[in-house]
């Protein structure tokens, strides 16, 4: 169930403050520790490396709206999730060489490194 209201043009809902700002909406409520704030695309297109940086050092999300539907999202990314999805992508790409056929064995890789 939406509850939603009127006011000034912009609809508010019951758990969220939204404040219109001429052509912009933002919408400002907190997620945990993350904050999370709704920026218009030409404001964000204007400002991003303000918009960048603030993420980082704040902790802050951004939703990009145009024309009041969101396009993208913009956080900072936590160095161990970074570090945590290459190693997915790496494991990945290990599980496809050994369903081709493409192994080493640790003789071999020993012999490569002219420790054998």
């Amino acid at each position: 169930m939406d509850r939603t209201s009127s006011w000034g043009g912009c609809k508010k809902k019951a758990f969220v403050d939204i404040f219109c700002l001429e052509k912009s909406v933002f919408q400002v409520y907190t997620e945990g520790i993350m904050t999370i704030q709704f920026v218009g695309l030409k404001e964000f297109r204007q400002n991003l490396a303000h918009y960048t940086k603030k993420a980082k050092q704040k902790n802050t999300r951004y939703i990009v709206l145009r024309k009041n539907v969101p396009v993208l999202e913009i956080r900072a990314i936590d160095e161990k999730d970074f570090l945590l999805e290459k190693l997915s992508d790496e494991i990945n790409l290990a599980r496809k060489d050994v369903k081709k056929g493409n192994i080493r064995t640790q003789q071999d890789i020993l012999k490569e490194f002219g420790v054998l």
